[in-house]
């Protein structure tokens, strides 16, 4: 068995919602990573609020919260990768600075709030060696998966017929981009196997 990956989660606060509903790392990461201990070890939490950070390392049975990134990636060396599901508007703070730290990232949806924040961050990981991928709820989903088959044919005989994309409709346009997503990432991020 090789070695499993150690992964600091970001955004993991319990909210305690009214409605029963927590927020994606508590619902999805967290669940998901403790489902394959032979793949993942989960070391650490982290919020903005130390209890939050310590309510979700209790739940999932983590060893360690913290309330800042840069001293959780200070103090623990170790970690391979770093989950970050945070607002938008902090994406590019996080994913930096595990950047700098020189750990790969898994980022949630969307990378930056702007293309300059975006190329910054794949400029980084490029000079540091480290990985990132982006995460999109539904890559894997089969109904993606089939239109992205399906709009490859499309694309497939436009070119034939001589077309290219800009005389497709909008709404076609649009049907490119989202396949192109779905069919970018059909083969799962190679440093997670």
């Amino acid at each position: 068995m090789s070695a499993r990956l150690k992964v600091a989660v970001v955004g993991a606060g319990i909210s305690n919602s009214p409605d029963g509903r927590e927020r994606w790392a508590v619902r999805a990461h967290l669940p998901a990573l403790k489902a394959l201990p032979d793949l993942y070890e989960t070391i650490a939490v982290c919020t903005t609020r130390m209890e939050t950070a310590a309510a979700a390392a209790r739940r999932f049975q983590v060893p360690h919260a913290f309330d800042n990134v840069e001293r959780m990636l200070d103090e623990l060396p170790e970690i391979d990768v770093v989950c970050v599901s945070v607002r938008p508007a902090v994406h590019h703070q996080v994913v930096m600075a595990a950047l700098d730290a020189r750990k790969h990232v898994y980022c949630e949806h969307p990378l930056g709030i702007t293309t300059s924040q975006a190329q910054d961050m794949h400029d980084r990981a490029q000079r540091n060696g480290v990985r990132t991928i982006v995460g999109h709820e539904y890559h894997y989903e089969p109904a993606a998966l089939q239109m992205a088959e399906q709009r490859e044919g499309q694309r497939r005989l436009a070119a034939a017929r001589g077309r290219r994309g800009e005389d497709e409709p909008a709404a076609q346009r649009y049907f490119l981009i989202v396949a192109a997503m779905a069919s970018a990432v059909t083969s799962g991020p190679k440093w997670a196997r």
